[in-house]
């Protein structure tokens, strides 16, 4: 068991051809490598070269870690950059997932999560259809042996949508007054 160099090896089962071994994995998460050796009673004991091994094999039960987020948390375009990354210690990240969901203006209900995409290396392009409004993002990371993140209460990055440009209305100002200052009333939406 281990990165690119192995531990000191150990015999872990000996069988009479044919025969399937069965090799326990006790060392935890990791790489384990194997080799075989063979022996007959006329020629010996096959040796082989111990710094290699024939077989290797991955043991990796924790789930992958990710976070998502975006460069701006407004925008008035509707094309969108999500940028996602990952992490996984023993067999590597295999893919992202990035999820969202929507409110609109003013309001603070949500529909339901949606998949966006799934991308091995975790860059998102996308369109903000539902409109304007706020979009929240979370990306899920699926590593080489089939190990799920843990789905996300919290999201990662929030966006806001806003594609109307403000207004202003100013009320007329009377056109000759006798004092020395006015008063204005502007509404701004």
């Amino acid at each position: 068991k281990g990165g690119p160099s192995f531990g000191a090896w150990s015999k872990v089962a000996t069988a009479t051809a044919p025969a399937t071994l069965t090799a326990p994995l006790t060392s935890g998460e990791g790489t384990y490598g194997f080799y075989t050796r063979a022996s007959d009673t006329v020629r010996g004991t096959q040796e082989l070269d111990l710094g290699q091994a024939e077989a290797t094999l991955i043991v990796d039960t924790t789930a992958p870690q990710s976070t998502a987020g975006s460069s701006t948390n407004a925008t008035s375009s509707q094309l969108l950059s999500i940028w996602a990354s990952a992490t996984d210690d023993a067999s590597g990240v295999s893919a992202v997932e990035l999820w969202w969901h929507y409110a609109p203006p003013g309001s603070s209900t949500f529909t339901p999560w949606r998949l966006a995409d799934t991308e091995k290396y975790g860059s998102f392009y996308l369109s903000l259809d539902a409109g304007d409004g706020t979009y929240e993002f979370f990306s899920l990371a699926i590593d080489g042996s089939g190990n799920r993140e843990a789905t996300k209460t919290v999201a990662d990055t929030v966006v806001t949508l806003d594609t109307v440009a403000p207004t202003v209305s100013v009320t007329p100002l009377a056109p000759s007054v006798k004092s020395r200052s006015a008063s204005i009333t502007h509404v701004a939406t």
